[in-house]
């Protein structure tokens, strides 16, 4: 062991020199200054503590420094599939992929796992990609009219749309793209539309919220509301089901008893729109005063932040939180971990609705009939 002696006392080095001949003494040991240890150290399963953040490539981290520095701070983390494929949270805002669109107009979208499903408002047409290479994979026209696709959501086996004008919500069996079947339930103008893991909710033009039991198709719960104030967009939380309408007012409803209460999270002003959980905190766009809200645990508000022109959808991507600007023509991006505001960027074209596939953002461009993939 080679130590400055200046700063060590006598008991101290007696300490030190017994501990690495192989006797453990209790008590504390306090050391001033440089010191040097040439051997292992170990501290017997406690703790090393009051460690400063690394300089040095082979310094030391402390727990606090490694989840900031990883993104684990907030809940978020590095997506796996995204560290597999490098992508290391590149912001490919020119698009890595562009797609021209089996139908025109492009709006609602969604992952099934596996695919990419785009609801084409123009013709009704449902158009699907293999996420992982943009492959098309099939084009799909229910037999009977839709009548403007207003919703897609994925329960694990079928993808339910939202058949605005035909006043059903018709499932599609997403594992045999060759031969589509499909059902109906019946819901007056169906729009919003989401699953909490054993229900479909669904928005109606009557101002309702339909609950619908994935596994049998049967209407559990009609939430009534008002048809001047029906509901714009839906998100699950993992216990309730949070429900926009234009409102400062965002409804927030158990999951398991929709009708026994819930409560409300307020914006600070009208115009609560498009929502996206990040796995701790949910994010609320102002479609009216170009802003993001974030909601944390007990309905505490985190803060407001400016966006873009108009904020039509917003996702999390494991790391950041994607807004959506309309009429900014661009994205907004910010951190969850710290939620700081990364940036507005501009997109060349009009996004519209957001969705992560667990390495890629795809955005679909409704004027030009495409969809992006970043």
């Amino acid at each position: 062991m080679k130590v400055c002696t200046k700063l060590f006392s006598v008991t101290s080095l007696a300490m030190l020199a017994a501990f690495f001949s192989g006797q453990v003494l209790g008590g504390s040991l306090n050391v001033q200054g440089n010191g040097t240890i040439n051997g292992d150290l170990d501290v017997v399963n406690h703790r090393i503590t009051n460690v400063a953040d690394p300089v040095s490539v082979q310094d030391v981290a402390t727990k606090s420094y490694v989840d900031n520095q990883s993104g684990n701070a907030g809940g978020a983390s590095l997506n796996p599939e995204r560290v597999a494929l490098l992508r290391w949270y590149d912001i490919n805002l020119a698009g890595r992929s562009v797609f021209p669109g089996s139908g025109t107009h492009p709006g609602a979208i969604s992952f099934d796992g596996e695919n990419i499903w785009v609801a084409n408002v123009g013709n009704d047409k449902i158009s699907i990609w293999r996420a992982y290479d943009g492959k098309a994979i099939a084009t799909f026209t229910f037999p009977t009219v839709c009548a403007g696709i207003a919703g897609l959501a994925y329960d694990g086996e079928y993808m339910w749309v939202s058949c605005q004008g035909a006043n059903a919500v018709r499932l599609v069996r997403a594992w045999d793209l060759m031969s589509f079947s499909f059902q109906d339930i019946s819901v007056p103008g169906p729009g919003a539309i989401a699953f909490d893991g054993e229900n479909m909710w669904v928005s109606s033009s009557d101002g309702s919220i339909r609950v619908i039991e994935a596994a049998t198709g049967q209407q559990k719960y009609n939430l009534v509301g008002s048809p001047s104030s029906r509901v714009l967009e839906m998100a699950f939380d993992g216990t309730s089901m949070w429900a926009t309408t234009g409102a400062a007012a965002v409804a927030v409803l158990p999951a398991s008893n929709p009708n026994g209460g819930g409560g409300f999270f307020y914006l600070s002003e009208a115009g609560a729109w498009a929502l996206a959980f990040d796995g701790t905190n949910m994010w609320i766009t102002n479609d009216t005063h170009d802003t993001v809200t974030v909601a944390g645990p007990g309905l505490v508000n985190l803060g407001e932040f400016n966006v873009g022109d108009q904020p039509k959808d917003l996702v999390f991507d494991g790391n950041l939180v994607w807004v959506s600007n309309y009429e900014g023509r661009s994205v907004t991006l910010f951190r969850t971990r710290d939620l700081s505001n990364v940036g507005t960027f501009p997109l060349g074209y009009r996004p519209v609705d957001t969705v992560f596939d667990g390495a890629n953002v795809w955005i679909t461009d409704y004027d030009s009939d495409l969809v992006r993939k970043h």
